[in-house]
């Protein structure tokens, strides 16, 4: 009888810890998820408000004998800052400013049309 007891007792203990337990395991995680979803929108706004300008900057005028590819180098030239300080970042702040930058674009396409949005096509 004594040791149902005692079974009982250490199991309702053990139930306990493991709710405990399982409630701050919980807690945490929203506190992560909360951190991560502000970063990403204090991300979203700092490159829509870089990235907005770039769709619609005048670019020197091309020779007419010139490339296509001096196009595209022009462009480059428009996102290589962004480029080079993500390429100095670590893997796991690269991904939260390449997604809140892909969200940007993604944002930025459903706005932009004609020349502009050529030159999105190519930013993204």
């Amino acid at each position: 009888m004594h040791l149902q007891f005692l079974f009982l007792i250490v199991l309702a203990v053990a139930a306990a810890v493991f709710s405990v337990l399982t409630a701050i395991v919980v807690v945490i995680r929203k506190t992560i998820d909360r951190n991560r979803a502000k970063t990403q929108a204090r991300l979203y706004q700092i490159y829509a408000a870089r990235w907005s300008e770039l769709p619609v900057t005048d670019l020197p005028p091309l020779p007419a004998d010139s490339k296509p590819s001096s196009l595209f180098q022009q462009y480059e030239s428009l996102i290589e800052p962004t480029k080079r300080s993500l390429g100095s970042m670590v893997a796991t702040r690269r991904r939260a400013h390449r997604e809140a930058l892909q969200q940007v674009l993604v944002d930025f396409a459903q706005d932009i049309s004609d020349d502009s949005s050529r030159r999105l096509v190519y930013l993204f």
